[in-house]
């Protein structure tokens, strides 16, 4: 549908695009990567993390986007995986965004980024709530807010940058 996950697919060219396209050096390599299965059982990202393309303890960190499409200002944006690094709340500073967002400590759940919490690598999941048509036909790309979603994607951005600009990020437990 536009929102799972066609939303969060529309955030991962745009990244992929900006950071291409960026005229700048970055301190480390960026993988941008989708993966298949998630609601087989995180199919895709488990099998990542079981034959990764480069050793996982150099993988700084893990930024996920799922479902960013269906912003609503009253809720606001949720960013788990907070209590991942200790390094997170250095990353976050000063950060301000015309969206409102909340951030959750935990870093398992039912998306992508569980399988590299799961492998002791850092983590941060967007996502913007459910929804009656979550699963649905009605799931259409009239009901995104795309303001918000570009919006969302540009706070991932900055977060991004703010992270390379540290050492690795340390992993922390965070359940």
């Amino acid at each position: 549908g536009a929102d799972d996950n066609a939303s969060g697919v529309a955030g991962l060219l745009e990244m992929a695009r900006y950071f291409s396209q960026n005229n700048q050096t970055e301190p480390y390599n960026l993988l941008f990567i989708a993966f298949s299965a998630e609601e087989l059982g995180l199919l895709g990202s488990r099998h990542f993390v079981a034959h990764p393309t480069l050793p996982l303890e150099q993988v700084h960190f893990m930024f996920n986007m799922d479902m960013i499409g269906r912003y609503d200002p009253d809720r606001g944006l949720g960013i788990g995986g907070y209590g991942t690094s200790s390094s997170w709340a250095s990353v976050f500073e000063n950060v301000q965004a015309p969206v409102r967002f909340f951030t959750d400590n935990a870093g398992k759940g039912g998306s992508d980024h569980h399988s590299f919490y799961m492998a002791n690598v850092p983590v941060l999941f967007f996502h913007t709530g459910g929804h009656p048509d979550y699963h649905a036909p009605g799931d259409d790309p009239e009901k995104i807010n795309y303001k918000a979603m570009a919006d969302i994607i540009d706070l991932g951005i900055r977060l991004i940058e703010n992270a390379m600009r540290q050492d690795k990020l340390p992993f922390t437990p965070a359940d």
